[in-house]
């Protein structure tokens, strides 16, 4: 009985203790939209992951003693709302997109707002990417020997600075293997072939909709280096989007 009766009053201190806390807590209504970066179309199914942090003092990195955290998804008109809790004005608002949605992709990039620039001012318009099919077909038609090489780096935006990574789907080499660059992730970062017979077919998706791009690609022939580019194409999300690399 006296252990029961000590886990009874424990369960009470720990229940108190968390009322406690709460009461240090205040609610926020935070409200926003997720769009399109180009036609400003709404988002359905972008998930926003949240934070409530007051940060540590003194700390090198960014170091916080997490006062609330959850997730959100937007509804059918791009936007959301959720009851966050925080302590202190000055406290931070750290939040990031993620899609659940096949069409678009979210940025992994993390938004930070401070509690009172929320109360005065509206959250950003929050944009994302429409996801375009891509495939990308590498032909070596005048071969000099089995030194050549192609390296195929990114493709870049057509009078901007946005570069874009292909989210891979498939490669099919017909004749000679490509080199593969595994960072752990589905971006394709580099793709290289070495020697005379390349012959490849590359498929998958770019966050790029509705933008003018080329891709940037590098050639070795008789020990001389050559950097080229393709043709710009505007990417349109509902068709495939064939690029086409002879060298």
């Amino acid at each position: 009985m006296k252990n029961l009766k000590y886990v009874l009053l424990l369960f009470l201190a720990m229940n108190i203790s968390c009322f406690e806390n709460n009461e240090n807590l205040n609610d926020f209504l935070l409200e926003g939209k997720v769009v399109d970066d180009v036609t400003n179309e709404p988002v359905s199914n972008i998930e926003i992951n949240y934070e409530v942090c007051d940060i540590i003092p003194g700390s090198i990195y960014y170091r916080c003693s997490k006062k609330d955290e959850g997730k959100i998804n937007t509804d059918s008109n791009g936007e959301f709302s959720v009851v966050i809790n925080y302590e202190e004005m000055d406290n931070d608002l750290k939040f990031y997109t993620n899609s659940k949605n096949d069409k678009y992709d979210a940025s992994p990039y993390q938004y930070r707002y401070k509690i009172e620039t929320l109360m005065n001012d509206e959250l950003p318009v929050i944009k994302v990417s429409r996801l375009v099919p891509v495939k990308i077909k590498v032909n070596n038609i005048n071969p000099f020997n089995e030194e050549d090489q192609i390296v195929i780096h990114h493709f870049k935006e057509e009078g901007g600075f946005g570069y874009y990574n292909l989210v891979r789907k498939s490669i099919i080499n017909y004749e000679n293997q490509n080199v593969i660059y595994d960072d752990g992730t589905t971006y394709t970062n580099a793709l290289e072939w070495k020697g005379a017979s390349v012959n490849s077919l590359i498929e998958g998706k770019l966050s790029g909709g509705y933008k003018k791009v080329f891709i940037e690609y590098e050639i070795i022939k008789d020990g001389v280096r050559e950097r080229r580019t393709t043709e710009a194409k505007l990417l349109n999300p509902d068709e495939m989007n064939e690029f086409l690399i002879e060298y």
